[in-house]
């Protein structure tokens, strides 16, 4: 059996910076915990690290333990209303947000301000979707193209994507949008991180190369269940997997399997999954 790797998999700069982020309050604090506003990322694999290292996480709309320490803002972002809360429990906010949802947040602010709707497109229940309709006064979250039929709009809209959500799906909602609404002014922005974009490329050329895929990424992560659907829709023999541990005999009876990881993935869980992979084709000769 021969592996192949997505050309580009794994951490993004966002993700990237939130675990440094952690990490180093983690090392500079004394005396004092430190937590996470809801896991840091989509990752079981980096939360556990981080809580062997000392950092918590604290869960939305759950008490808030005494005495207040440190909290890091995950990459996903709050809503203002969340950080205002923690502040004014005591807790030293560090904020690692993704710069591209505060982006996002800010864009939902200003069309507030304009008193525009605004509209996210994306997982509703996602933190980050939650982060940014929590940014403007009048918002609507739309998941899935069935959610526009039950939609009344004003004059103006402004659309915003979840960063990690596909081109096209975002496109179609835009679409249908202006075509339901033709008298409304929607003013759309374009942030989907490229990354996303960038992954689901890699992952098109990878699967020319391979007889099967394996996803590996948290079983929460948009991203990684997005690249797991892409890999299905052409076909083949699909495992979408946490760690090492996951990984079973049968991936290994094709001559080609492909190996791609979402954006909250380190490459030590890619690695060890590329291992265990040799291992047990290993014993197959």
């Amino acid at each position: 059996m021969k592996i192949k790797k997505a050309k580009v998999m794994g951490f993004c700069m966002g993700v990237k910076r939130a675990v440094e982020t952690a990490e180093s309050m983690a090392e500079r604090e004394d005396g004092r915990r430190v937590f996470t506003y809801g896991p840091l990322i989509h990752n079981p694999v980096v939360v556990n690290g981080l809580q062997e290292r000392g950092v918590g996480v604290l869960a939305p709309g759950e008490p808030l333990p005494e005495p207040a320490g440190v909290v890091v803002i995950r990459a996903h972002g709050v809503a203002p209303a969340v950080r205002q809360m923690l502040e004014a429990a005591g807790w030293q906010v560090t904020d690692a947000t993704c710069p591209r949802v505060l982006r996002s947040q800010k864009i939902a602010e200003a069309a507030s301000v304009r008193g525009e709707t605004v509209i996210v497109v994306g997982d509703r229940n996602h933190g980050e979707v939650r982060a940014v309709a929590g940014c403007a006064r009048d918002t609507v979250v739309i998941q899935e193209p069935a959610d526009i039929s039950a939609l009344r709009l004003g004059s103006a809209c402004t659309v915003i994507a979840q960063t990690t959500i596909k081109q096209e799906e975002y496109d179609r909602i835009v679409s249908l949008l202006k075509e339901k609404f033709p008298d409304t002014r929607f003013e759309t922005h374009q942030t989907i991180c490229p990354a996303t974009g960038e992954r689901q490329e890699a992952l098109r050329l990878l699967l020319d190369e391979c007889d099967a895929i394996v996803v590996i990424g948290g079983r929460s992560s948009a991203n990684t269940v997005r690249l797991a659907h892409t890999a299905r829709l052409a076909g083949k023999p699909v495992w979408q997997i946490e760690s090492a541990s996951d990984v079973l005999p049968e991936m290994t009876a094709f001559e080609t399997v492909g190996i791609t990881a979402g954006a909250s993935t380190p490459q030590h869980v890619i690695d060890g999954v590329a291992a265990a992979l040799e291992r047990l084709s290993a014993k197959r000769t």
